[in-house]
């Protein structure tokens, strides 16, 4: 089963590339709040859901034959009619129906599903 962290409202500690230090750094100055949770490590994404950084998808359930990949959902964003996400690429992207995935999609893989508050 995948790490999902605490939630955090602060930047990290350390950035991972010179982009994110930007963001946390735009975000500060425009008083822009959000928050985040952090998942597994690169290398565990791409052995475990096969999956790269930066093409994380509900859509990864679909190679976990072990059952092992949980998939996180923040309440807002499972309220919503649409869902986007990446179509297991970093340069694809897919606009379906939230409903579709929770209700088709996700009971057709049998992954855990959360919902969490952020």
């Amino acid at each position: 089963m995948f790490y999902v962290s605490e939630i955090q409202n602060e930047a990290p500690c350390h950035f991972q590339t010179q982009l994110q230090q930007k963001v946390y750094e735009a975000l500060e100055k425009l008083q822009i709040r959000g928050a985040r949770v952090s998942f597994a490590p690169a290398e565990q994404m791409e052995i475990m859901p096969g999956t790269k950084i930066g093409a994380a998808t509900v859509f990864s359930s679909l190679l976990d034959i072990e059952n092992k990949v949980q998939i996180v959902f923040d309440k807002e964003v499972i309220a919503r009619e649409w869902y986007g996400c990446s179509d297991g690429t970093t340069t694809g992207y897919m606009k379906v129906h939230t409903e579709d995935i929770c209700k088709k999609f996700l009971p057709y893989t049998s992954p855990t599903l959360s919902v969490i508050e952020v």
